[in-house]
């Protein structure tokens, strides 16, 4: 897609690492003194002793985030244009949505200013319950909220049931987040220019129970049966709400779509990452 013109760049960062803090400034100062408006997230920028603003006021063309795939996830869900592309700085244990390592980040920016650089468009999930409405870029998350007591789950894709029974809970995860807790409860893969969605049982009772994956256009309902326990609903790993027998989730395609800026293009290029995520994950040797 076409790549708008970067007139503010917005600087987010991971504030428990010094080398992460160290490289935030580092940026600030030569966006700076190259004319750039830079836009300090504002505890950062309480730690640099600059001025800031709360990321959820934040209007920039492009967002730097320094930290992991979690630090990513959370830039991503406060900031209050979910069109704002996000450049990801590799400083994390895992970073499967960052594109560049530190050292290259200054050269990245310059590129992205200069207009070399690709838009990736990834597909996110709505997560409804009642009046509340959230949005994820990796996966929405139905579990048990009692440790060693599993819950009762009904599915249904488009009306019709697909899994009833007992369970810690279901993972409905993106292409993007197939990679990451999906992979980790031995979901597949997903290519995210496929347009679909995926379902993970964890630890299901019934051992017959399969991950499933579902066209982007179907609506999954995720309906709590009882007795048991209360269970949680976790949007990219944050605990939105507590659920109780009888509450339904529906779970659809987004109307908003993740941006990353990439710097490589082409077919190949998400194998790469992929084969770079399996190495730093220890799946390869």
């Amino acid at each position: 897609m076409k790549t708008p013109a970067i007139r503010r760049v917005g600087l987010v960062s991971r504030t428990d690492q010094v080398e992460a803090l160290r490289l935030a400034r580092g940026l600030h100062d030569a966006l700076v003194k190259r004319g750039v408006e830079v836009i300090l997230e504002s505890e950062v920028a309480a730690k640099l002793k600059l001025e800031g603003v709360p990321l959820s006021r934040m209007d920039p063309d492009l967002l730097v985030v320094i930290g992991g795939d979690g630090t990513i996830l959370r830039a991503a869900k406060t900031l209050p244009s979910s069109e704002t592309p996000i450049l990801g700085v590799k400083m994390g244990k895992t970073c499967f949505l960052g594109e560049v390592d530190p050292h290259e980040a200054l050269r990245a920016i310059e590129l992205v200013l200069a207009g070399h650089y690709e838009l990736e468009e990834n597909l996110k999930l709505r997560a409804i319950v009642g009046d509340l409405k959230v949005d994820v870029v990796n996966e929405v998350l139905l579990m048990t909220g009692q440790p060693a007591k599993v819950v009762k789950l009904k599915v249904e894709v488009e009306g019709e049931e697909v899994f009833e029974g007992l369970t810690d809970g279901v993972i409905v995860s993106t292409p993007t987040g197939s990679t990451g807790y999906a992979l980790s409860a031995h979901g597949p893969i997903i290519d995210p220019k496929v347009e679909a969605y995926l379902m993970v049982y964890l630890n299901p009772l019934n051992l017959g129970v399969r991950p499933l994956i579902v066209a982007a256009e179907s609506v999954t309902t995720l309906r709590l049966e009882g007795p048991g326990p209360k269970a949680l609903l976790i949007a990219d790993g944050e605990v939105i709400k507590e659920l109780g027998e009888g509450s339904v989730v529906e779970v659809r395609r987004s109307p908003v779509k993740a941006r990353f800026v990439r710097l490589r293009s082409g077919r190949g290029v998400f194998y790469s990452r992929l084969k770079d995520l399996m190495r730093r994950r220890g799946l390869r040797d």
